[in-house]
């Protein structure tokens, strides 16, 4: 059992590495996300690690289908994860969903909130536990980007 210095060191040593990563992550800085298009994906994006970096995948037909403005709120929304550190801290998949959400709602370009909003009010977004419904996630926008 390590003795309270030590376990004090791992704890430290944890913290410095996840802040490191958080600072490391985000969009405005010169780290790069690298972003991967697979027509395979069955999902619009998500944010994943591929050979050791976070990188998001996004699916390319979902993309064009949707347009590119609600798209690129989408790849905002997988940003989101990234900034808030959710790859890192393992949060609650409703919570993440929320915080991705309120994230990009505030960083995003209005045009593509805007559209987003429009796509989950009009296009039947079914949704699911994690996200919620397409209604709920309109209003979420419409609260988080106040």
């Amino acid at each position: 059992m390590p003795n309270g210095k030590g376990l004090k060191m791992k704890r430290l040593a944890y913290i410095s590495i996840i802040l490191f990563l958080f600072n490391a992550c985000t969009v405005d800085r010169s780290f790069a996300v690298q972003e991967y298009p697979d027509t395979r994906l069955n999902d619009i994006a998500i944010t994943t690690v591929i050979n050791g970096q976070v990188a998001i995948v996004y699916n390319p037909n979902h993309c064009n289908r949707m347009g590119n403005l609600v798209c690129n709120f989408f790849r905002a929304h997988e940003y989101g994860h990234v900034n808030l550190g959710h790859l890192i801290t393992r949060a609650h998949p409703a919570r993440a969903e929320f915080e991705a959400d309120c994230w990009a709602a505030r960083n995003a370009p209005r045009d593509q909130v805007r559209a987003a909003y429009a796509y989950f009010m009009n296009q039947g977004f079914m949704g699911d536990w994690a996200h919620g419904t397409g209604v709920q996630r309109a209003q979420r926008l419409s609260r988080c980007s106040q």
